[in-house]
């Protein structure tokens, strides 16, 4: 998996999946001015899932379909001398598809517009999302509502078994010395164990306006309402992508913030998952 090198903030490809609605289309004025920002190539992708277009009438074969999907994605071609744009096509399982173009072309980030729903015969687009996010190679970033290039205020959620060190380094690229960054620890009224405080207090060591605070009540509502209450714009959090009821907990939290968040969702999987 390709991995920004520590202490290199910059992005340098982008994967955009589309799956051909308005709603997902919102996100490209965002990663538009998020790539011009970084410098960072966009790579706009839309997936022909055979299986998803099987009760099609009148039938079409792949190929055709195909045609129409690199016909969208031409129109939605972006026309700026600044900016470097490719589109691509994948054939097969959407999140399968996803994950391996993420992986093959060493993207950085993926982003999504989740909940652009476009019938029965399209994805369920906030299902795609949150299955990528499992086991995707690199950051997912969840866009709901107004999103920045860069951010005021950052809320991140920790918990006892996250990789702190890998969560920050995924947040570098939306972090500026000037940005709010508040640590939460989702503990359940618990006290934060001295290890976790140590390994991120080392993290955020000399950086100004970083601040580590108990939630009010436990995730994923406590995620929620800091989010909310204090003018949050970005919410990084991490996911394990694992099996077992470990993940349904876990990847459960997850999701509920994704789908609830008031702001845009970063989700960074630990190395080790």
């Amino acid at each position: 998996m390709h991995n920004q090198a520590m202490g290199d903030a910059r992005l340098r490809k982008i994967l955009v999946p589309l799956d051909g609605t308005k709603r997902s289309e919102g996100i490209l004025p965002y990663v538009e001015r998020l790539a011009l920002a970084h410098k960072a190539h966009l790579e706009l992708l839309h997936v022909v899932d055979p299986v998803a277009f099987a009760g099609d009438k009148p039938a079409r074969n792949d190929s055709e379909r195909v045609d129409e999907a690199r016909k969208y994605l031409r129109q939605l071609g972006r026309d700026s001398s600044e900016l470097s744009v490719a589109t691509a096509c994948g054939l097969g399982p959407v999140v399968e598809v996803i994950r391996e173009r993420a992986a093959r072309d060493h993207c950085d980030l993926i982003a999504f517009a989740p909940r652009g729903h476009g019938g029965l015969k399209r994805w369920l687009y906030g299902s795609v999302a949150e299955k990528v996010v499992r086991d995707a190679p690199c950051p997912v970033l969840l866009v709901r509502g107004e999103a920045y290039a860069t951010y005021h205020h950052i809320l991140m959620p920790v918990a006892q078994d996250d990789d702190p060190e890998r969560l920050v380094h995924g947040l570098q690229a939306f972090l500026r010395p000037e940005t709010r960054l508040t640590i939460l620890h989702c503990s359940d009224g618990k006290q934060v164990p001295e290890p976790l405080r140590a390994r991120v207090s080392k993290l955020v060591e000399g950086r100004p306006n970083s601040y580590f605070l108990p939630p009010q009540s436990p995730a994923p509502q406590g995620i929620l309402d800091w989010a909310l209450d204090s003018d949050c714009d970005l919410i990084a959090m991490s996911t394990h992508g694992r099996g077992g009821l470990h993940h349904l907990w876990k990847g459960s939290i997850m999701e509920q913030v994704g789908r609830h968040a008031p702001c845009p969702v970063l989700v960074v999987r630990p190395a080790s998952a």
